[in-house]
């Protein structure tokens, strides 16, 4: 058995990004990063993932209060770009 897959270092590696989580998804999240739903089948990820590509997101914020509605839904204008 492979000793990195041995239950105390599992438990040590879980605990690892328990303590990190949070944090690690403030960063991402602060930089624009896209969330996916990996728990699909693998057609349904690639395609989204593809789409995240082919179809990138504008990159103006939530907290640009005049690219938001109501429902936090954005509104694309001319000073909002897609990211590359």
């Amino acid at each position: 058995m492979n000793p990195k897959f041995s239950e105390e270092a599992v438990i040590a590696h879980l605990a690892e990004y328990h303590a990190y989580r949070e944090e690690l998804v403030e960063y991402y999240d602060s930089r624009g990063a896209q969330r996916v739903n990996a728990d699909q089948d693998i057609h349904s990820v690639f395609e989204t993932i593809e789409a995240l590509i082919v179809n990138p997101l504008p990159t103006c914020r939530a907290d640009d209060e005049q690219n938001v509605t109501a429902d936090n839904s954005y509104v694309v204008d001319e000073e909002c770009e897609s990211t590359p």
